[in-house]
């Protein structure tokens, strides 16, 4: 079995392509760049693993007979450069990915990107592109969640953005640098439109994090995402947060309009407790001159 470089911050997502004759749907992924500690340096390297043979009861003490690695050499288009703290999901045989902080062949220093990669694996070679999209995009960010929604939306929330000054020491993130910034805004990407668009959140919104983890049931009908963890420049949470769009439809609005009218006085809701309170405030005022009358009665009396 080949070797890849050990690494961190990189990111692994399922594959359905059959494009190397090796792979079983369901039972391969694809993984993509990373940081390499040992060499401190970036990766974009991009490998399949096949784990439809492996048998995890031998060898325990090893590597997991039957898993087998292939590196991606011959992919077409643009291929993301080296980079960490990026995310990749996918569907059918397309990949998404999108962030990381990276450094270009050219660049003396590291950035964190914003561009949005497509990889179609059902194709040969695989190929890559980068998206295009409508709507106000993401800004760049690393570390952040990203995961389906649905069917046909992407869910990307939170993250780490990198100062300029920072982008020096992007590898190391050492903590006597200037603080970064964790983030908490959501986006949600509508592929079929290829629009992204921030959605109204209510309720209790997670605090700024970077590093945490998503899941979602995929459910068609009614999806929802759960958050949990990760950290801002001085916290770590583990609180959980659970994700799910609730629509008011045109009867739900009309039962409210008439739920609030209120036919005997002809009022809002207000206007009617405003009225309530104003008599029970004259009643106290009469009642409260009743009762000094009674006391400074007591008073002559003693």
């Amino acid at each position: 079995m080949i070797r890849r470089p050990p690494r961190s911050t990189h990111c692994i997502s399922s594959a359905a392509s059959d494009v190397y004759k090796r792979q079983v749907p369901g039972k391969s992924a694809v993984l993509f760049g990373g940081f390499s500690s040992a060499k401190n340096v970036l990766l974009n390297d991009l490998w399949v693993i096949d784990y439809s043979k492996a048998n995890p009861e031998k060898n325990l003490d090893s590597d997991v007979q039957g898993a087998d690695w292939v590196k991606v050499e011959n992919d077409a288009g643009p291929r993301p450069g080296p980079r960490r703290g990026h995310c990749m999901i996918s569907s059918g045989t397309t990949l998404f990915l999108f962030g990381g902080a990276t450094r270009e062949k050219n660049q003396s220093e590291a950035t964190v990107d914003s561009n949005l990669y497509i990889l179609e694996t059902g194709c040969k070679p695989w190929t890559w592109s980068i998206l295009k999209t409508l709507g106000v995009s993401p800004s760049a960010r690393m570390l952040h969640c990203m995961e389906f929604y649905g069917p046909t939306q992407v869910f990307l929330f939170g993250g780490l953005s990198i100062s300029p000054a920072r982008e020096k020491s992007v590898l190391s993130l050492e903590e006597d640098e200037e603080p970064c910034k964790a983030l908490n805004d959501l986006y949600m990407l509508h592929l079929p439109t290829v629009s992204f668009s921030r959605p109204f959140a209510a309720n209790f919104i997670p605090p700024p994090r970077y590093g945490a983890a998503v899941a979602s049931d995929r459910n068609e009908d009614q999806p929802m995402l759960l958050i949990v963890g990760g950290l801002n420049t001085e916290y770590c949470y583990i609180d959980p947060f659970l994700l799910k769009e609730e629509t008011i439809s045109n009867d739900t609005e009309w039962k409210l309009k008439l739920h609030h009218l209120n036919k005997e006085y002809g009022e809002t809701p207000l206007k009617e407790s405003l009225r309530q309170a104003k008599d029970i405030i004259a009643q106290n005022d009469s009642r409260i001159t009743e009762l000094e009358g009674i006391y400074s009665e007591l008073l002559r009396q003693e």
